[in-house]
């Protein structure tokens, strides 16, 4: 029994000893953890673009695409602020971005009034606006906004940028409406035509409704404009287009920057107002066959003018040798033929027998005179122009 215990007692003894005279300590099993998650940003929300809208939710709950004058923009800043015009009136309001979700509050406005039509547009504009609840970005020149359904509720357009090769401003563009200095943005007069034509060179040339214009300009990065005073032609027109070019001459020099969305073309002045706004101009074939609407007529006093405004007198060459037209009270019609190039030949007209206020029966008495008068003929650009047999411009056309 004795040997037994002192059997028992040396294995715990063996025991005790291995564990404590080899020093080994005993090292808890490393714990697991997981890898940290990579939560993946979405694209940054393009702030410092002023965005062009081009299509809106209707009152009728329909995508509609934007209508009137005046662009309807959106300019988020990097401080949370969004501004821009609602196509009337300016407006303000507050946004933050989490992800590709959007909350904007409800715009603050300035208070002009405008055609009901836009009014309408800009209060719906301005209500979508605060039904935002997120936002794609794709592929990055157009912005959608959507509501808290996922619906499309806005859609953006980022305007065009200056291109690589030369200034997106080079061409022609016809003025569509201007600054009258009265605080107020107007079309021109119908039947007017005012362009502008930017040169490669850095030429500027055009016609000021009335006169015939030139100047120079120079492009600074991809928005800034510099145009000289132009210089003109002399001829006399009537008051109001007289009027309607003298403001426009004026505004030129005035330019400081640029925009283009889409085919229109704005200039604005040192304190970012509109100016001037440009359509861009659409060229039609170098051929006398179509409509042509007379512009200027020579009054057989040794001058050339311009037609009555708010009067149409045109000329609609046909490819069958017929030609008709108004000859801004009556109707018309004749013949013509065309010899070589440049040659025309053009029959008496005949025409209906209304009557109409004096100067207009006047006008269209001496337009029908001239056109017999004709003997060649040239096309520049979108102007036509006859001329009688010693090479004296008769009538003008664009």
């Amino acid at each position: 029994m004795k040997k037994i215990i002192a059997i028992v007692v040396g294995m715990l003894m063996l025991a005790v000893c291995f564990a404590g005279c080899t020093g080994q300590q005993v090292t808890p099993a490393p714990v697991q953890t997981k890898a940290p998650v990579t939560i993946q940003s979405p694209t940054a929300f393009p702030v410092g673009v002023e965005w062009r809208l081009t299509t809106y939710l209707n009152r009728a709950n329909v995508l509609s695409s934007v209508t009137g004058v005046k662009p309807v923009t959106a300019l988020f800043g990097s401080s949370g602020k969004l501004s821009g015009s609602g196509g009337c009136n300016q407006y303000s309001a507050a946004y933050s971005v989490s992800g590709t979700g959007i909350t904007i509050s409800q715009p603050a406005t300035t208070l002009m009034a405008c055609e009901e039509s836009v009014m309408q547009q800009e209060s719906m504009y301005l209500a979508d606006l605060a039904k935002a609840s997120s936002y794609s970005n794709t592929p990055g020149d157009t912005l959608t906004f959507y509501d808290a359904s996922g619906a499309v509720i806005l859609v953006y357009k980022r305007p065009v940028d200056a291109s690589a090769g030369q200034p997106a401003i080079v061409g022609v563009w016809d003025l569509f409406s201007y600054n009258n200095g009265k605080g107020a943005i107007e079309t021109v007069i119908i039947g007017s035509t005012t362009t502008a034509d930017f040169g490669v060179d850095g030429k500027l040339a055009g016609s000021g409704g009335c006169n015939q214009y030139s100047a120079s300009y120079t492009t600074s990065g991809s928005k800034g404009i510099t145009i000289t005073q132009p210089i003109t032609t002399l001829m006399a027109c009537e008051n109001n287009l007289m009027q309607q070019e003298s403001q426009y001459l004026s505004l030129l020099p005035k330019a400081s920057t640029y925009e283009i969305a889409g085919d229109q073309l704005t200039l604005f002045d040192s304190t970012g107002t509109k100016i001037l706004i440009y359509n861009k101009h659409v060229s039609r074939p170098a051929t006398i066959v179509g409509v042509w609407n007379l512009f200027y007529y020579n009054n057989g006093k040794g001058g050339i003018q311009t037609v009555i405004t708010g009067s149409t007198t045109t000329a609609d060459f046909g490819a069958d040798g017929k030609l008709a037209g108004s000859a801004g009270c009556n109707q018309y019609s004749a013949t013509y033929t065309t010899s070589g190039a440049k040659g025309i030949t053009i029959t008496q007209p005949a025409s209906t027998r209304m009557a109409c206020e004096n100067n207009l029966m006047q006008q269209e008495t001496q337009y029908l005179s001239l056109l017999p008068k004709a003997s060649t003929y040239k096309i520049s650009g979108d102007q036509l122009t006859l001329f009688d047999s010693t090479g004296t411009k008769l009538l003008i056309y664009t």
